[in-house]
């Protein structure tokens, strides 16, 4: 459902020549250029947009998001790129959150852009699948800015993560004993399709560029609560390490997960005909892979391996730890009797002779058998 359909932001006619390449002279004089500025650069340096794409930009209305959108809509035609806005009400937060949705759209209304809001029942979906509040949320956004996305024929989604989210993440994975793919942290552009325009500057750039534009914003109470880690890393831990340890721990929280998505990047392309090389057949609901080959392979090889397949059959790795791979990786040093395992996401690890099965199920597993 489409709110308010007025033209798109961007994009006129006499915009559509070469994209202008001197950013600093494309921009002229005025308040919160120099953001706008570095925010066209960034996007610019990591190929985000391509002349006539759609945007939707996420906007729950709050400081970073609004910022997000006010920028991109500045910087439009630039890039030669349309934006719409898109807001999930995640019905937890009662009457503040319907407050947030009237404020998104009433700002997308006034920017005059497309505008998509949707409603998900989180509470209800996080006691449905098992999951924390705060990841069925995000499973759900998601969902939701990906479904908008295709059926209103956007080709990116925006979203306004920045430094310093990032910083958090990274510490957060750290604290769980994350391996390199964790403290990879969030990438400023996933598989062409999301991007993340604010992924070079600071919480205090956005502060800075909300008061030299006079934006209008929401916040949301939730953000302070400090029953959730990632707000006690925000309010409490790294404040702690920039007055104590480190005073420019976010910067260098970033450094280290550019260093590591890198590093993550190298790994996947050496481990990619690796795995198609111990892949005896596939479907898209089973795996089945040669175990003595896997066994001949380095630890960390086989940990690599074990979770390209799980991620295969899942579609992701959320609640695969390193215990469930090291256990998978345990079956292949175990006598020849068929042994399984029952994995998150109803995944079954199968060993039987010299063949390790990955089975996904359609039905709990305490009721399947053998494959």
């Amino acid at each position: 459902m489409v709110l308010s359909r007025k033209k798109m932001a961007g994009g006129s006619k006499k915009n559509r020549g070469a994209f202008k390449s001197d950013i600093l002279k494309a921009l002229p004089p005025g308040p919160g250029r120099d953001f706008e500025r570095g925010v066209a650069r960034f996007a610019r340096e990591r190929d985000m947009f391509a002349p006539h794409d759609r945007v939707l930009a996420g906007l729950s209305g709050g400081p970073d998001s609004s910022a997000m959108l006010r920028a991109l809509l500045e910087i439009a035609d630039l890039f030669q790129i349309s934006v719409g806005a898109a807001h999930m009400n995640h019905l937890i937060r009662g009457e503040e959150a319907e407050r947030d949705a009237a404020f998104a759209a009433a700002l997308a209304e006034k920017a005059g852009i497309e505008f998509h809001p949707g409603r998900k029942d989180v509470k209800a979906l996080s006691r449905k699948t098992g999951l924390s509040i705060q990841e069925a949320a995000r499973q759900a956004r998601g969902r939701f800015l990906d479904d908008t996305a295709r059926k209103a024929g956007y080709d990116k989604i925006a979203l306004a993560h920045h430094m310093d989210d990032n910083a958090e993440l990274v510490l957060m994975y750290i604290l769980r004993g994350s391996g390199t793919l964790g403290i990879s942290g969030m990438a400023p552009v996933r598989e062409n399709r999301v991007v993340r325009p604010l992924m070079g500057v600071f919480k205090s750039d956005i502060w800075r560029y909300i008061r030299e534009k006079k934006l209008e914003y929401v916040t949301d109470s939730s953000n302070r609560d400090t029953k959730y880690m990632r707000n006690r890393i925000r309010k409490d831990l790294i404040p702690r390490i920039q007055s104590f340890y480190n005073p420019r721990a976010s910067e260098t929280l970033n450094r280290l997960s550019t260093i590591a998505r890198q590093e993550e990047a190298w790994m996947e392309e050496m481990i990619r005909p690796v795995f198609a090389g111990l892949v005896l057949s596939e479907s898209p609901d089973a795996i089945r892979m040669d175990a003595p080959g896997i066994r001949r392979l380095h630890t960390a090889a086989q940990r690599r391996v074990i979770r390209k397949a799980l991620a295969r059959l899942k579609g992701d790795l959320r609640r695969i730890t390193l215990a469930h791979v090291d256990a998978v990786i345990g079956l292949l040093f175990k006598d020849g009797k068929t042994r399984q395992l029952h994995l998150p996401g109803r995944i079954r690890a199968v060993r039987k002779k010299d063949a390790l099965f990955f089975v996904a199920e359609k039905i709990p597993l305490r009721r399947t058998g053998p494959p």
